[in-house]
């Protein structure tokens, strides 16, 4: 499906998808979600990842079934799934491609098949549905041998199973944690892309407050580095703003964690249902250093636990290692507002 990007699209920096499915509800919530946000003019795949049986039995000392009529009960429902995705995207008027992915072709690595079936289709968006410490979140956290977020170059999308499928157009209330990173600042570029007309988009730099017995640094003067280098961060931010359509309203500044029982993912996360946001970005890899807060395993913990569509985003120089350049410029981010 090759078309030009409508007025309704908000995917316009996206022109390849691949929404990775299976039977639970998660899935349901992740296309429809998908079609909100507006694919007209993107090429949609949709996988579904065939387990194999033996490695489930296995992992439950399960004895005495029956392991062909359990592969089949397998594929029916992984095919099933694609079925029910693919009519809700035909329900839009949409066609997609569809395909079951045999996990024994990758030695039933699940992370490593995704990064495989992106890469090879030249994804430049991943979608997965998640069911918070079930199902596709183990796509994600990868509990095989590695997250799909470090493996897959290309952004990826997360669709809390508690979704509720309400929004018409692209998300209103954007919701941005940085830390000064490059993966960070390519997630703001990124992010911003997504916003509906009219809509508010908001920056916050975590300081971590928290203390903990395990601390070298004296908690003043680690909380006054945070405080400089976030206004160093902000300062970025409010850049990138400036090249905004007219009509979305910024804002951004500092988030605190709590000084005990707390930590940085919690905070994000209280943040996104407090205000609310629509859609949460991230970046990921995050830099080590006097933040220390490393948005490669922040962005884990928040997918983990967030009730809020999450965005993970690697930096620029990272997607190019097997993509081409895609760095989005603030030019070219006005650009594609003039478009819409």
């Amino acid at each position: 499906m090759n078309q030009q990007v409508s007025s309704d699209s908000h995917l316009a920096c996206f022109s390849r998808l691949l929404l990775c499915v299976d039977s639970s509800i998660a899935s349901i919530h992740a296309a429809t979600y998908a079609c909100q946000l507006g694919v007209t003019g993107v090429q949609v795949r949709v996988v579904s990842v065939l387990e194999n049986p033996r490695a489930i039995l296995s992992a439950h000392s399960a004895t005495g079934l029956n392991i062909a009529a359990f592969s089949d009960e397998l594929r029916e429902s992984a095919n099933v799934a694609l079925s029910n995705v693919r009519r809700i995207f035909e329900d839009h008027g949409l066609t997609v491609e569809a395909e079951l992915i045999d996990l024994a072709r990758y030695g039933g690595d699940v992370s490593h098949a995704l990064a495989s079936e992106a890469q090879g289709w030249n994804a430049d968006l991943l979608v997965l549905g998640a069911r918070q410490h079930h199902g596709l979140l183990r796509w994600v956290e990868g509990a095989v041998s590695g997250p799909v977020s470090k493996l897959v170059k290309c952004p990826v999308l997360v669709v809390p199973e508690s979704y509720e499928p309400q929004l018409q157009h692209g998300p209103t209330k954007i919701l941005f944690a940085i830390d000064g990173s490059p993966a960070s600042h390519q997630a703001l570029l990124t992010g911003v892309t997504l916003a509906a007309k009219g809509a508010h988009v908001r920056a916050l730099f975590v300081v971590d407050r928290t203390i903990r017995f395990t601390d070298l640094v004296p908690m003043e003067v680690r909380e006054a580095d945070l405080v400089d280098e976030g206004k160093r961060a902000l300062a970025t931010v409010a850049e990138v703003f400036t090249s905004l359509a007219p009509g979305i309203s910024t804002d951004s500044g500092f988030l605190h964690t709590k000084r005990t029982g707390d930590d940085i993912a919690h905070a994000i996360v209280r943040e996104a249902v407090r205000w609310p946001a629509d859609l949460l970005v991230m970046g990921t890899h995050g830099r080590r250093g006097v933040a220390g807060w490393v948005l490669g395993s922040v962005s884990s913990r928040v997918a983990r636990i967030t009730a809020t569509r999450l965005l993970l985003v690697r930096a620029a120089a990272d997607q190019a290692e097997n993509h081409e350049e895609t760095e989005t410029s603030t030019l070219e981010i006005r650009s594609l507002w003039n478009q819409s």
